[in-house]
């Protein structure tokens, strides 16, 4: 294996790529970098600073299955010898997208339909240099005032990022929108088309940057940049006597010392003018034109180095951004496996995953969700073909014990799912555990759909709590039981409100993956948690939730130093929507947490005893909830509609009592409010309400988990 360490100028990677010469391994992840990442590295190309370096390797055509660079469709080179990008793409991809055209530069014959999908959705963009006055900082880097540009050394980076733009591309377009691909795709042959799309550019000062990659392009924009100068000259001429106030005015008198603005010599004022102009003008489009110069350092593999790929990327990584344990497992996997990518195979999977929901699932209390389930993108798992980081994470911690302990819950430890033994699993290993993990993996999310409260994954309080319920799911027996299904739940709830997960959740995470199987299969397990449910102390307690002091008055020293954790807030709340509740102010409807994920619904948390009943005459409920007081409990919340706590909110109080009172607050195992919550003895009535909550709360909780235990 031979490693070189080369430089290329950026027109290099241009023709290579063209060509089909430089591609991407199909194993690479889809392109993900938003805007502000992509504008402020073409901003550092412009500058000429380093953009880093990337790692090729040399290969055959059929050493991977690949794609074009900013391409998401497969590709067959016609090159019997490439170059494999490994690592770089995000930046490569970029500079492409920005200097290059991507839309009609194909290998491809493509109409503009097929085009525009096979690019990167967070590609389609064409983006400009905008000639003029930054308006967000004041700055004039292109000295457009003052007609001078002798280069980009002495801009800073701040001042030309803001003129560094872009327009979204959409597959529909308008004629008379002269800055898309499909307006603009023969400027070369077409002489109208060409004549529109510079004096589109020329009127709103804008210098496409796709032309630079291209010579008879680069004739164009300095096309363009010329007329704008003709422009900026014109506007100094009509100017008159006044252009001796103009900034420009001492760079003329520097090139054409005998300069006037008279009627004798009209004619040599505007050729004074044009040519400053023209010199401006020309400066910068050498100066874009350099980009094309820009060198880039590249780290080169043999052939014989594709075995050695995958840790030399990681080395790299190493001091700066991490590389993604989940990207060097779909490379290992596409290497054994090259017709198919990991990330598209699993994503497959998981958008069929709903057609295998349990009935069990949806027996008792979560009946109401039949034929209403939503599907996983819609708690932002994945989006189009892109996985969530949770969802990787897990995945690859599953796949990892499920191999190495043979699907024997009593083989597991916690060394299986360290980085390093990830690393070291083969593709076909891989491959043999993969659909076993998605599909119990999304069986664990619709558990906790159904069953938990959970509304978005960003929600999930542990998220190692799901290796234990998908470890289970991986038995079909257990997935279509209901009192396995009543077992699970009974651990979670349990786990969460003992306080068990509040440290070494690795650690207990992977104990729990035995446990649990146990107490599927008969065992008597967790009866010590159950017991110790909302009694953590300075964690999950009734000091916790409602911190008073021996004088029955709020401990705000207590409360800052053992606030309720936000995973335990979260938990409570999602308890209530677990448990389907009718609505606050109608009980003939329903709220769950399929029907917020699929209606999109907004959901706050709301006050029970409204903030406006305890503030001071001289306090705005604004400063109440700023400040730690105890009437933000995590017992006076509950999660309901916006549009909801928007009604209740416009409500007087006395109004807002006979509101909630009317109807059945016992599923939400809520006190009656009494209008005695305000006046004299308003701290002491609704201290009382809160622990009579919480009584409410823990009976209720211990009777569930009882049931659910069987």
């Amino acid at each position: 294996m031979s490693l070189e360490h080369r430089q290329w100028e950026l027109k290099k990677v241009f023709e290579y790529s063209k060509a089909g010469k430089l591609i991407l391994p199909n194993f690479q992840r889809d392109f993900v970098w938003d805007r502000d990442k992509q504008q402020k590295l073409v901003c550092s190309a412009l500058l000429g600073l380093p953009i880093g370096s990337v790692l090729i390797v040399d290969g055959k055509k059929d050493s991977f299955a690949s794609r074009e660079l900013c391409r998401t469709a497969r590709f067959a080179p016609t090159e019997e010898d490439v170059l494999y990008l490994l690592d770089g793409q995000q930046r490569i991809s970029t500079i492409k997208s920005v200097f290059s055209d991507i839309y009609h530069n194909s290998q491809k014959s493509l109409t503009w339909d097929e085009a525009y999908n096979n690019i990167f959705p967070k590609l389609r963009n064409r983006w400009f240099l905008k000639i003029a006055i930054n308006n967000d900082t004041g700055a004039d880097p292109l000295n457009v005032k003052g007609l001078s540009f002798i280069g980009f050394e002495k801009c800073s980076t701040d001042d030309l990022q803001g003129l560094i733009t872009c327009k979204k591309i959409n597959k529909r377009f308008n004629k008379s929108d002269k800055s898309h691909p499909q307006n603009s795709k023969n400027l070369n042959s077409d002489i109208q088309e060409k004549r529109d799309f510079i004096n589109f550019c020329v009127s709103e000062k804008l210098a496409p940057l796709f032309l630079l990659e291209n010579s008879n392009n680069q004739v164009i924009l300095n096309q363009i940049l010329t007329k704008i100068g003709e422009n900026i000259a014109a506007e100094l001429y009509d100017l008159g006597c006044e252009i001796e106030n103009s900034p420009a005015y001492e760079t003329i008198l520097k090139q054409f010392p005998d300069f006037s603005i008279s009627s004798e010599d009209d004619f040599k004022t505007r050729m004074n003018l044009y040519q400053l102009a023209s010199s401006w003008a020309n400066n910068i489009y050498e100066e874009l034109k350099n980009v094309n110069k820009l060198n880039l350092f590249i780290h080169q593999l043999d052939e014989g180095g594709l075995i050695r790929a995958i840790p030399i990327f990681d080395a790299m990584n190493t001091g700066g951004t991490p590389l993604d344990t989940f990207d060097l497992i779909v490379a290992r996997a596409a290497k054994e496996y090259p017709q198919s990518r990991l990330p598209d195979q699993i994503v497959t999977t998981l958008e069929s995953s709903m057609e295998n929901i349990s009935p069990a699932l949806l027996e008792g209390s979560a009946s109401v969700l039949k034929n209403n389930f939503p599907s996983l993108d819609q708690i932002e798992l994945y989006e189009e073909k892109n996985i969530s980081e949770q969802f990787k994470y897990l995945f690859l911690n599953l796949v990892s014990l499920l191999q190495f302990s043979n699907r024997d819950p009593s083989s597991v430890d916690l060394d299986q799912i360290k980085r390093s033994n990830i690393l070291n699993l083969g593709g076909a290993e891989i491959h043999e555990q993969r659909e076993r993990a998605v599909n119990a993996l999304s069986r664990a999310y619709y558990f906790l759909i159904c069953r938990c409260g959970i509304t978005n994954i960003k929600d999930i309080s542990y998220r190692l709590m799901l290796l234990p319920i998908a470890y289970s799911l991986t038995n079909d027996d257990i997935w279509n039981s209901k009192e396995s299904l009543d077992k699970i739940e009974y651990w979670y709830w349990s786990s969460i409100f003992s306080g068990y997960y509040r440290e070494k959740q690795n650690e207990r995470s992977i104990k729990d993956i035995l446990e649990l199987h146990l107490f599927l299969n008969g065992e008597d397990k967790f009866l010590d948690r159950r017991n110790y449910v909302l009694k953590s102390q300075k964690y999950c307690d009734k000091k916790t939730f409602i911190p008073i002091n021996d004088d029955k008055q709020f401990d705000a020293d207590y409360a800052k130093e053992y606030p309720v954790p936000k995973a335990i807030k979260n938990s409570l709340m999602q308890y209530y929507i677990s448990l389907c509740p009718p609505l606050l102010t109608d009980n003939s409807e329903r709220l769950s947490a399929a029907s917020i994920i699929r209606d999109d619904l907004k959901i706050e948390l709301h006050h029970i005893v409204p903030l406006a009943s305890a503030r001071s005459l001289s306090e705005s409920s604004k400063d109440l909830r700023k400040r730690k007081s105890i009437y933000n409990s995590v017992l006076n919340l509950i999660p309901i509609m916006k549009k909801t706590n928007r009604e209740l909110g416009s409500l007087a109080y006395e109004a807002y009592v006979h509101e909630v009172n009317r109807n059945s607050l016992t599923a939400q195992m809520i006190p009656k409010i009494t209008e005695s919550m305000t006046g004299p003895e308003a701290l002491t009535n609704f201290t009382s309400f809160l622990e009579e909550r919480f009584d409410l709360l823990n009976t209720g909780l211990l009777y569930e988990l009882d049931t659910l235990r069987g």
